[in-house]
């Protein structure tokens, strides 16, 4: 399996086309898999830091990573290009960037947060350990707010070894400096958005050759399927029932069944 087709391209497809095609999707498919595999070790420094039993902690970041790519994919393999348009007139119909198309992105920009986190999480860690070592070796005993901010008692510093408290202690460090670190998730959510945002927005990836191609498969596969399905209920009239053939139709362009007949229409035993 090529990287184009597991990432939800057809290869057999794209490689009838233009070079131009080929090279921006297998570019596309690069750039997927490499989010997904920053995706991979952003969601594993998140769960790291609480969870620290490797039975459990690599099957959570493998699950999250599939269901990632499995969101992915289907962003990837669903297509909202009009059949029944490329049907009558043989061109696609531009895809329109609405409400549905904002709100698949979105659902992403929450995957970002997530591998945002584990990647700040990560880059403060060492700060996060220096200042685990002060508090154990008495640098702040004279700052008894430290400890109630940090919700120590008893000198039980295990307790703090958890994502909340390591945030909390980043704000305290950095105080108003710690809007700096948006910086890292603006740029954490515009890798793994770009993809998304060229599939969407580049007329080339959302309207080219491929999508024509493959628009083109579908809307004869649905027409063959179709036709099939009556021919074999007409086969089945025939020789188990001795009855003529008959085509029920309440549209008038089956399969796609955007236009109704007018009434009266005919139906196998009366006329409505």
């Amino acid at each position: 399996m090529s990287l184009v087709s597991f990432l939800g391209f057809d290869s057999d497809i794209l490689k009838d086309c233009k070079s131009e095609q080929i090279k921006s999707h297998w570019l596309l498919s690069l750039m997927f898999f490499v989010n997904i595999c920053l995706f991979a070790l952003g969601t594993y420094h998140f769960f790291s830091v609480s969870i620290h039993d490797p039975v459990l902690l690599y099957p959570i970041v493998l699950l999250l990573s599939y269901i990632y790519l499995a969101y992915t994919k289907m962003i990837i393999a669903t297509h909202d290009h009009d059949l029944y348009y490329f049907y009558v007139n043989e061109t696609l119909l531009p895809i329109r960037h609405d409400f549905s198309i904002t709100l698949r992105i979105f659902v992403v920009f929450i995957f970002t947060l997530l591998c945002g986190s584990g990647y700040v999480l990560w880059v403060t860690e060492p700060l996060f350990l220096d200042i685990l070592a002060e508090l154990k070796a008495g640098k702040y005993n004279h700052q008894p707010e430290v400890f109630e901010y940090l919700m120590i008692k008893n000198g039980n510093f295990e307790s703090i070894d958890n994502i909340t408290d390591r945030f909390k202690i980043m704000f305290l460090v950095f105080g108003n400096y710690s809007v700096l670190f948006i910086f890292l998730y603006l740029f954490v959510s515009f890798v793994l958005l770009l993809p998304f945002i060229m599939k969407f927005y580049i007329d080339e990836l959302s309207n080219g050759e491929y999508e024509t191609r493959e628009t083109r498969i579908e809307t004869d596969l649905i027409i063959s399927d179709y036709q099939y399905t009556v021919d074999y209920i007409n086969w089945i009239r025939k020789t188990k029932y001795g009855l003529p053939r008959i085509e029920y139709q309440a549209f008038a362009d089956p399969p796609f069944n955007k236009v109704w007949l007018p009434l009266p229409y005919e139906t196998p035993d009366k006329t409505i």
